[in-house]
């Protein structure tokens, strides 16, 4: 294992307007103090069995701590694109190498990002969540419309973005 940075770079993020627009990059703590809209992804996994990877994050978690949330999320760093950032996302919290074949299901705004979904089928292992998340976990559909419903206080408020555009485009 290579030895971690002691100083690491500065999380830097693409700070843009309602429309997307760019207007300049920020370091991503900056962004969320100062309420900047900043640019994320969300990654929606199923399994051959059409179920959803969801984490269950941990009560350390700035935002929406001990939450449901997507398979995989994040910021995107200056540089990538949405694309570029899902895949990153997939392999840092879930430790998915593989280029998985994704799916783009649209755009959809929180109160602090313009966000992209996407979504794949994936039956493999995952590894490397718990820096993340304090579990993961499978919800079909059916689970997913009644938290959404009767629970929505049990998903990150992201989340119930993402899973309400998901569940409306994969119907």
């Amino acid at each position: 294992m290579p030895p971690k940075n002691k100083n690491p770079q500065p999380d830097l993020v693409i700070i843009s307007d309602k429309n997307d627009v760019e207007l300049g990059t920020m370091e991503r703590s900056e962004a969320v103090a100062k309420g900047q809209r900043y640019r994320a992804v969300h990654v929606i996994l199923t399994n051959a069995d059409d179920t959803i990877l969801v984490q269950w994050r941990t009560s350390t978690k700035p935002e929406s701590p001990r939450t449901f949330t997507a398979s995989a999320a994040g910021a995107v760093d200056v540089g990538e694109t949405y694309e570029q950032a899902a895949h990153r996302e997939l392999q840092e919290e879930l430790g998915i190498t593989k280029k998985l074949k994704l799916t783009a299901l649209g755009p959809f705004q929180t109160k602090s990002a313009n966000a992209q979904l996407f979504t794949a089928t994936f039956s493999g292992d995952v590894k490397g969540w718990e820096a993340e998340a304090d579990a993961i976990d499978y919800l079909n559909r059916a689970e997913a419309e009644y938290l959404l419903k009767r629970y929505p206080y049990l998903l990150a408020p992201s989340f119930q973005q993402s899973l309400k555009l998901f569940l409306k485009e994969t119907k």
